[in-house]
């Protein structure tokens, strides 16, 4: 929609496709990252642990979150296992630079209605792998905007919300309400508002 000039949206089609454009050529063929490149910033570890540590304990917690999911469904699965995957997944992820761990896949019952099976995983890592390693992902992460990265992300949270309640005990309906509170009071005050503004009648140009 943004690159037909549909509506209205920031920035202007025209510094998109410059961003394009020199992503392009500031990436595209020019990566240079090897193994254990990535060490070299453990002297700087400290000032990100704050971060590292809650997304590690989300990743874990969420893949026995999904695999008492698939298990719901009709499909055991082992969760040491699972976990000791996701964990050597990490590692070797890391040491190429992934800055995020790997976790078991959100959303079973949409990918088994699918048909998905283990070549899903594998064939989407090995996209990842190409696109990453050859310095693309960059040009192609400027040409989809962020509105289109969104609506997949609402997707993907509505099936989680909606797997909540349906796997859920009506009392606990209250707890699921609270937490979704947070969830949609934090996007709401800080993408709508500018830093520092308490007053709500002060809306971001963003």
């Amino acid at each position: 929609m943004k690159w037909c000039n549909a509506g209205k949206f920031n920035p202007p089609r025209d510094e998109m496709a410059d961003q394009v454009e020199k992503n392009w050529n500031d990436y595209a063929g020019k990566n240079s990252m090897g193994a254990f490149i990535t060490l070299e910033g453990m002297e700087n570890v400290s000032d990100s642990v704050s971060i590292v540590l809650p997304v590690a304990l989300q990743s874990f917690i969420e893949t026995m979150e999904n695999v008492d999911l698939a298990a719901a469904l009709g499909d055991s699965y082992n969760v040491r296992e699972a976990m000791l995957a996701d964990g050597l997944g990490t590692c070797v992820g890391a040491l190429f630079g992934a800055t995020l761990p790997t976790t078991v896949y959100i959303g079973h019952i949409r990918h088994k209605r699918l048909g998905a099976t283990a070549g899903y995983s594998i064939a989407n890592g090995v996209v990842y792998f190409v696109l990453l390693m050859s310095g693309i992902f960059p040009t192609i992460y400027a040409i989809v905007d962020g509105v289109s990265v969104g609506m997949i992300l609402l997707f993907v949270g509505l099936i989680v919300v909606q797997t909540s309640f349906e796997r859920s005990a009506a009392r606990h309906y209250p707890a699921l309400f609270i937490g979704l509170m947070f969830v949609i009071a934090d996007p709401w005050f800080f993408d709508l508002f500018p830093a520092g503004s308490s007053s709500f009648s002060q809306p971001a140009t963003r």
